[in-house]
């Protein structure tokens, strides 16, 4: 490995918490035909917004699918 980094903001809007960030760096790959190694760059940005759990029985009707959404409890986020 050569290398990685995160950046990652958390904002509050009322009760909604949104985390987004990226992480990017640089890995060793492997050629299939000659088997030379080789570093190429990587990089994804990402973002989540947690709401109160409570708020799950609201939105369970709607797409559920949603990577993006998550919940929490209390005063932490696990």
């Amino acid at each position: 490995r050569e290398g990685a980094g995160v950046s990652l903001s958390c904002e509050r809007n009322g009760d909604d918490i949104v985390l987004l960030g990226r992480v990017e760096g640089s890995v060793i790959g492997h050629c299939a035909r000659c088997l030379e190694t080789y570093p190429f760059a990587v990089s994804a940005e990402f973002a989540t917004v947690y709401l109160p759990r409570a708020r799950q029985v609201e939105i369970a009707d709607g797409d559920d699918d949603d990577d993006a959404l998550a919940y929490y409890d209390g005063d932490e986020i696990d």
